[in-house]
This record gives structure tokens, C-alpha cells and sequence, in this order.
């Protein structure tokens, strides 16, 4: 029972953690670019705007994972 909870509660901390990644694939989803300067903005923009927040909940993210699985 302990295995399964802790098995949810990572799989929960890495889907808040990747939080950074679901917006940026929502945008460039509904963004459509065509062409290739159009896909270079995107891709420049979202590891400019989403990169740094992503480092940080990857972060905490590892370090909740481990505190979910150490005793």
C-alpha cells in the first residue's frame, strides 16, 4: 500500500513539474506556425520565457522525489 502511494505521489509531482513543458506545447499547438522562421520564433521564445521555470520545478520536483521515497 505505502509502494502505491508513493508511486501516485511522484507521478503527480512530475506532472505538476512539467507544467512549464503543457503550456508551451498548448501555445505552440494553438499558435500553428507555418514555415521555418515562424517555428524558430517559438522554439526561441518558450526556452527563453519557459526555460528558467522549467529548471526550477525540475528542481524541486527531483527533490520531492526523493523526500517521497526516503524514509
Amino acid at each position: 500500500m505505502i509502494f502505491l502511494s508513493r508511486l501516485i505521489s511522484t507521478i503527480i509531482v512530475l506532472a505538476v513539474a512539467l507544467v512549464p513543458l503543457w503550456l508551451w506545447l498548448l501555445v505552440f499547438r494553438f499558435a500553428d506556425p507555418h514555415g521555418f522562421w515562424q517555428k524558430i520564433f517559438l522554439v526561441g521564445a518558450g526556452l527563453y520565457v519557459l526555460g528558467a521555470a522549467q529548471v526550477i520545478f525540475g528542481i524541486i520536483g527531483l527533490v520531492l522525489t526523493i523526500m517521497i521515497w526516503t524514509d
